[in-house]
Formats: structure tokens, C-alpha cells, sequence
């Protein structure tokens, strides 16, 4: 019975672990701006993680904090990822 409940909790541990590793990563940022430039600042930065933005007007950069002037006023939608290394 005793090795029977190892193995139970070894299998409970081990699909805990899986379980955590396959959630989908997340990242939030915010936005404070002042007339067309907008400084964006992840919210949670992690060590060895590069973040690509999209500015939404066809230019992009990386940088986890970048600062990017827009030429017009309008509506953009401005997005990022992170890529682990």
C-alpha cells in the first residue's frame, strides 16, 4: 500500500508540474502618454526575455520599456510578445 501511494503522489506532482509549465504566458504593459508619444513599461519584466513591439502604424521595435512619437493623432493598437531565451 505504501508504494502504491508513492506512486499516487509522484503522479499527482508530476501532472502539478506539467500542468503549471503549460499555461499560457501572459505580459502586461502600460501605456502613460504625453501629446503623440507613448512610453510603454512592462508591468512584470523577466530576465532573459526579449519583448517585439507593434506599434500598430507599421513600425515595431524590442525593448522591454520602449518610448515611440507618433506622426498622427488616431487609434493604434499597439501590441507585444515575449520571446524566452
Amino acid at each position: 500500500m505504501k508504494t502504491f501511494t508513492k506512486l499516487l503522489l509522484f503522479l499527482l506532482f508530476f501532472l502539478a508540474i506539467n500542468e503549471a509549465k503549460a499555461q499560457a504566458p501572459s505580459a502586461e504593459f502600460t501605456y502613460p502618454r504625453s501629446g503623440l508619444t507613448a512610453n510603454f513599461n512592462i508591468t512584470y519584466p523577466e530576465a532573459n526575455t526579449t519583448y517585439a513591439w507593434d506599434f500598430g502604424d507599421g513600425n515595431t521595435t524590442t525593448g522591454s520599456n520602449p518610448s515611440y512619437a507618433y506622426t498622427t493623432e488616431g487609434i493604434y493598437e499597439a501590441t507585444t510578445s515575449k520571446h524566452t531565451q
